[in-house]
């Protein structure tokens, strides 16, 4: 459970200068149980046992703006953030500028730090000592992660409801946790499953990255009974481990294309049909080879960290489409819609996995083609 408050007070001095200050409070409510089930020792092994805690988060920010005309705006600001659990802070100096040099032209640029805390759960788990039998939590003092970012952009408004954007980023991250253990290991790498040994107690502040990249858009504001809006991606994302290795982060694959697009027909004064498609086309996701000989030999899954994140998987592709037909009265509306997830029923991979009966590495896949009905009431 979270409870929070937050408030903000902005003043205005005059036409160019303004102000705003603001703060938030949260307390989270940790209450765990969890378990894990461990292939080797073929059962589950409690992570969490009925663990009952909190963890209290305080941030505040100012920001001044100043306008030296009406083309030409800078913002200015601080943030500060406090983790009560372990008494971390950050305090994070941020600044930014537009200048409309042409009507329908504008530039930015910007920059600052910026912080955060890990995975909650982390900060929780518990060791016990094999000698003592005292438990602790080696990870609650995880300071932390923080990044230093730049950025530079364009944007064309050629008319009205039409717009090209293209900006370019630099992103510097430290203090990120990494582990004497596994040198190879970064926790910029992990969020998004729970494979590849996520956690290992020794973890420290020690660990850093770099993301840059470009990015395109173009896009087709709704007029006209349709919208389209297409975007591209290209960008490197590094890291260092404990060995200070420069290696691709798992998430590294180079490119994306996005492409969206919607039509709407007015069927009288009360009832519209519309069809939306969505499509995404990009690098796939970077892993840790699965050593044969090592996890034939152990029963249980063992990675070539050696080669960590050298390779990607397939590339990702995935298209979904939505028809839906509206009817509005006067008090109530109602939608009927028909969703097709994964259009092309595309085999994108999700993960590999080990095998233990056959000793050989399972190849794991996201969702395949899934139509869904939808019927809403709306008042």
């Amino acid at each position: 459970m979270r409870y929070f408050a937050s408030g903000e007070l902005h003043k205005k001095f005059n036409t160019k200068n303004n102000i705003k200050f603001g703060a938030k409070y949260k307390i989270l409510n940790i209450d765990y149980l969890d378990s894990v089930y461990l292939n080797h020792l073929d059962k589950y092994v409690s992570q969490f046992d009925n663990l009952n805690d909190y963890m209290n988060f305080a941030e505040a920010f100012v920001q001044f703006q100043h306008k030296f005309s009406d083309d030409l705006t800078a913002n200015v600001g601080v943030h500060a953030q406090y983790l009560f659990l372990n008494e971390d802070y950050a305090v994070e100096p941020r600044v930014g500028l537009q200048w409309k040099f042409l009507p329908k032209h504008s530039f930015n640029i910007g920059g600052g730090m910026h912080s955060q805390t890990h995975m909650t759960p982390l900060y929780f788990i518990e060791e016990t000592d094999s000698i003592t039998n005292k438990t602790s939590r080696p990870l609650q003092n995880l300071k932390f992660s923080k990044a230093v970012h730049g950025v530079v952009g364009y944007d064309f408004f050629a008319s009205q409801n039409f717009r090209i954007k293209a900006e370019g980023y630099y992103q510097h991250v430290y203090d990120i946790p990494v582990s004497e253990t596994n040198k190879q290991f970064s926790l910029l790498n992990t969020g998004d499953d729970f494979s590849e040994g996520a956690t290992y107690m020794d973890m420290e502040n020690k660990g850093t990255g770099t993301n840059y990249g470009l990015e395109l858009t173009i896009e087709k504001f709704f007029s006209d009974n349709y919208y389209f809006l297409v975007t591209t991606s290209l960008f490197e994302s590094k890291y260092e481990g404990w060995d200070g290795v420069e290696r691709n982060t798992k998430f590294n694959g180079n490119y994306v294309f996005n492409a969206l697009t919607g039509y709407e027909l007015q069927l009288g004064k009360k009832a519209i049909l519309a069809l939306d498609l969505k499509a995404v086309y990009a690098g796939g996701k970077r892993y840790i080879p699965i050593d044969v000989q090592a996890s034939t030999d152990a029963s249980d899954i063992r990675y070539d960290w050696e080669h960590a994140f050298e390779d990607r998987h397939d590339d990702y592709f995935r298209v979904n489409a939505r028809l839906s037909f509206k009817l509005s009265a006067k008090h109530l509306s109602q939608e009927w819609a028909l969703d097709i997830q994964n259009l092309t029923n595309h085999q994108n991979i999700y993960s590999q996995s080990w095998n233990s009966a056959t000793n050989e590495i399972q190849t794991d896949y996201q969702q395949g083609l899934f139509p869904m009905m939808t019927y809403r009431l709306m008042f």
